[in-house]
C-alpha cells in the first residue's frame, strides 16, 4: 500500500478503508450479481468506477477503486457501500 504522506488522496479515505482488503475486478464482479442470477462482467465494474451511474438528482455515484501495479482494485467494503448507495438511491426515486 501507498504510504499516506505520499499519497494525499489516502489521507482522505476513512483508516478502515485504507487498511481493507483489496479485490481485482474480476473478484468483485463474481462477488455481484446480475438481476438474471448470473455475475456481472468485470466491464461493468470498470464502468461503475470510471462513469458511475447517473442518479435521479443528476449526480453521479461511482465505485471506489485505486490503481496498483496496473491493475484496478476495489475493496468488498466499497463495493458493499457503492451497491448498497445505488439500492437505496433507486428505492428513494421509486418511492
Amino acid at each position: 500500500m501507498v504510504s499516506a504522506s505520499l499519497n494525499p488522496l489516502a489521507r482522505a479515505l476513512p483508516p478502515t478503508v485504507r487498511c481493507a482488503t483489496s479485490i481485482t475486478l474480476a473478484e468483485a464482479a463474481r462477488r455481484c450479481r446480475a438481476p438474471s442470477g448470473r455475475p456481472v462482467h468485470p466491464a461493468t465494474l470498470a464502468r461503475w468506477i470510471f462513469r458511475g451511474i447517473k442518479l435521479a438528482n443528476g449526480n453521479r455515484l461511482r465505485l471506489g477503486a485505486f490503481r496498483r501495479s496496473g491493475q484496478w482494485f476495489t475493496s468488498p467494503e466499497l463495493l458493499e457501500c457503492f451497491l448498497a448507495a445505488k439500492t437505496f438511491a433507486r428505492n428513494w426515486t421509486e418511492g
